[in-house]
């Protein structure tokens, strides 16, 4: 049986403007629109479509913190963040949506850390999944 070797996905330059291969577990393909980079294709065809030109306050991958550091004994855990794909905001920059494009099943992780959110937000996070089939994305509250 002949091996094939693994290309890498796609070449990107770092903050260091070097290029670098990447892999993604999930087969996605990272997408450059407007000089921002995307996880996948989905995700960018998702901003194109709700987002850009159609909300005025809006971020992309913003952090929050889940869990702060913290000591346990002699050892310091580390925070854990989630960064969902995009946050809406309304005109007095209140949040008002949380989305998350995802192109196939949610990771028992993921889900861990959307209910997390969800419960230090007090808010359901919108999950948005690319139907093929009618060639348009479904949303569903997680």
């Amino acid at each position: 049986m002949i091996r094939q070797s693994r290309k890498p996905i796609i070449n990107f330059k770092t903050r260091d403007n070097t290029l670098r291969a990447t892999w993604n577990k999930y087969h996605a393909k990272k997408s450059i629109y407007k000089d921002m980079v995307f996880d996948s294709k989905a995700e960018m065809e998702y901003f194109i479509r709700h987002i850009d030109g159609k909300h005025e306050h809006w971020k992309r991958q913003e952090p929050f913190e889940l869990v702060p550091r913290f000591k346990l004994g002699k050892r310091t855990k580390r925070r854990r963040i989630y960064k969902p794909d995009f946050c809406l905001y309304d005109s007095n920059r209140n949040l008002v949506k949380v989305i998350d494009v995802k192109g196939r099943k949610i990771t028992a992780d993921a889900s861990f850390r959307m209910n997390l959110l969800e419960y230090k937000l007090g808010m359901p996070v919108t999950v948005a999944r690319f139907n093929y089939k009618t060639n348009m994305f479904e949303e569903e509250e997680f």
